[in-house]
């Protein structure tokens, strides 16, 4: 292997270990943090309360938000996932991890969580939560047929099929009522950026970390298998 291609590879991969920690970290919280006890989440919301107060910020809506306390238990989550990552590096579980592990994370966590979340089995099986359940399920076989090489497409073909995936989620975890509600309220303000990116209980800025791990994880694979490939 050229040095040009050690380089670009631990560059790919060192941003990939990024990603995939914070991705695996506030999806974690995404996931614990609504279902924590009612004493709990009250303590949470006191706290982001008190940082708040403690930067002069203040509420542009009267929500129980968690954007402060979503990243307190977020972030440190995140850099205990990448300090495992850095330290078990030589690792063959490492290396598998960093394969499939964070690509199923990326591309398939947020929309089965949404799935135990919703129960459209319980909940009603209405028109557009019945396709984004099976939209759900075929991401996953998705990812492992990538993984596995056997989804016949070429490069810009996963491209585009990732983005098909990504896009109709960003409805599911707020992100388009968010944005067009920032965008009617110019000039924006800070603590307007904060709800955008974390109302509700960190939903938007989760799926916007696990778009740029999606994307990042497929260049990664795609990059092994050319180094697999190459002479």
């Amino acid at each position: 292997m050229t040095q040009h291609r050690q380089h670009k590879i631990a560059y790919l991969r060192n941003l990939h270990e990024i990603l995939f920690s914070l991705t695996a970290g506030f999806v974690g919280t995404f996931a614990v943090v609504p279902r924590l006890p009612e004493s709990l989440r009250m303590s949470l919301y006191r706290m982001n309360r008190s940082i708040y107060d403690a930067l002069h910020m203040q509420y542009s809506r009267d929500l129980l938000t968690y954007d402060f306390a979503f990243l307190v238990i977020g972030v440190p989550s995140a850099l205990c996932i990448w300090a495992f990552l850095r330290l078990s590096k030589p690792s063959s579980l490492t290396r598998e991890i960093l394969r499939s592990v964070s690509g199923v994370t990326a591309v398939a966590a947020l929309p089965v969580l949404w799935s135990v979340e919703f129960r459209p089995w319980r909940a009603g099986w209405y028109l557009i939560e019945t396709m984004m359940f099976f939209e759900a399920g075929l991401a996953v076989v998705c990812v492992f047929l990538y993984l596995y090489e056997k989804l016949p497409l070429p490069a810009w073909g996963s491209g585009a099929l990732l983005v098909t995936h990504l896009v109709p989620w960003s409805r599911e975890f707020e992100l388009r009522g968010e944005m067009f509600w920032i965008l009617r309220s110019y000039p924006v303000r800070t603590h307007l950026l904060l709800e955008f990116l974390f109302v509700p209980y960190g939903r938007p800025i989760t799926w916007v970390v696990a778009c740029c791990s999606s994307v990042v994880w497929v260049l990664y694979v795609r990059r092994l298998r050319q180094i697999q490939a190459a002479p």
